[in-house]
């Protein structure tokens, strides 16, 4: 481990991602369709609720079809403010697996590791953004009338968040919405550290979009990077994958 970091850390390639608040300005949070239903209470099906659902044992996109009552990609919201606690005991009703460490890579607004941590799954998010923390106290505000950040934010780029990962507990790997942000070069100097470490702790990948979003061109600083079957198939090796729809990948190692 220690040598593949230092390899990490020579790399020219991807070190040192400071760009990102020139890409990612302070207003990327509050422009997204996302915001606006964040701003009534409610939480997205089709992308972050199933990320927490697989994140807790949720076999396919089908079962959370199932039992959360939506049809097509879950494109509108599931839980208004005053059913949003109900939803979330729902959830721990069909809990099957419980993860010792989930690490939320970016977080954004931080619905997702919110959640998770209401859920009482311990979570590291990361986000580089500047205003992570007070969009995480605004997140949990309106989800769940606390304004506080409940959990640690790693305020680092890939790769250089992993000096900040508890590696030695991170069974949980989530990007939901983010993958296509993180350039190439970035991701491949991440990837073979936190899959050693999935593989060691026997833990889960997930990823999660719009399902009809792959595959996902580069367009731009935002979306900047490829994303489509031949990268997910490069994910799965050496993992069990146990689901694959559209953009949704759930992987285990390590088995």
């Amino acid at each position: 481990a220690d040598a593949d970091w230092r390899a990490l850390q020579s790399s020219e390639q991807g070190w040192m991602h400071a760009e990102y608040h020139k890409t990612y300005e302070q207003d990327f949070f509050t422009r997204s369709d996302g915001w606006l239903h964040l701003q009534a209470g409610q939480i997205r099906c089709g992308d972050t609720l199933a990320a927490i659902c697989y994140a807790l044992g949720f076999s396919s996109f089908e079962q959370v079809q199932t039992a959360f009552s939506f049809s097509g990609e879950g494109r509108g919201v599931n839980a208004s403010k005053a059913s949003f606690s109900q939803m979330m005991e729902g959830l721990k009703a069909q809990q099957t697996r419980f993860p010792k460490l989930a690490v939320d890579v970016g977080g954004g607004r931080g619905e997702v590791s919110s959640c998770l941590h209401h859920l009482d799954v311990p979570v590291q998010m990361v986000e580089p953004h500047p205003l992570a923390v007070d969009m995480v106290k605004h997140t949990n505000q309106q989800l769940f009338g606390a304004g506080i950040c409940p959990f640690p934010v790693i305020p680092l780029p890939v790769p250089e968040c992993l000096l900040c990962l508890d590696l030695e507990r991170m069974d949980t790997l989530i990007f939901c919405e983010s993958i296509e942000h993180i350039p190439k070069e970035c991701f491949d100097a991440f990837w073979p550290a936190a899959k050693k470490a999935l593989i060691r702790n026997k833990g889960m990948l997930v990823v999660t979009n719009w399902l009809s979003y792959l595959p996902l061109a580069a367009t731009g600083r935002e979306h900047c990077r490829l994303v489509d079957d031949a990268f997910y198939d490069e994910l799965v090796e050496g993992g069990q994958m146990i689901y694959r729809r559209g953009s949704h990948l759930v992987v285990e190692y390590g088995g």
